[in-house]
């Protein structure tokens, strides 16, 4: 497991690394999800992130583009990527600020996104 500062946790789960984001992003938060996951990428091949956000009880829209950023920088670079967890208030609020989520599968739980891949990526019903 990779610990930082910030309160973001990371673990390789079968060739996937899930980021666990903390309940509050730092000042820097964003430059240390951003380092983490794309360093992690290029040392080791990662094909998969998966940004959990259960710890999330309240996500503003500067925290979530910064999410939505480092997920486009990865997939850029070959990753897929999903979100997992995410509260239902934070779905409204997030839905009610017109952002977009394109290019993340979204799962409501971890274990959901976890055997959506050993599926071979199929959405969970």
């Amino acid at each position: 497991m990779i610990n930082t500062d910030v309160g973001i946790t990371s673990v390789r789960v079968n060739g996937c690394l899930v980021v666990n984001l903390p309940p509050v992003f730092s000042p820097s938060g964003h430059e240390d999800l951003r380092d983490l996951v794309l360093k992690t990428i290029e040392r080791s091949g990662i094909r998969e992130v998966i940004f959990e956000m259960s710890a999330m009880v309240i996500i503003d829209v500067k925290e979530f583009s910064s999410v939505c950023r480092v997920g486009q920088m990865a997939r850029l670079l070959g990753a897929f990527t999903s979100l997992s967890g995410m509260r239902p208030e934070a779905a409204a609020y997030l839905a009610a600020s017109e952002l977009h989520t394109d290019g993340f599968n979204i799962y409501r739980e971890l274990d959901n996104a976890l055997d959506s891949r050993q599926r071979g990526g199929q959405p969970v019903s």
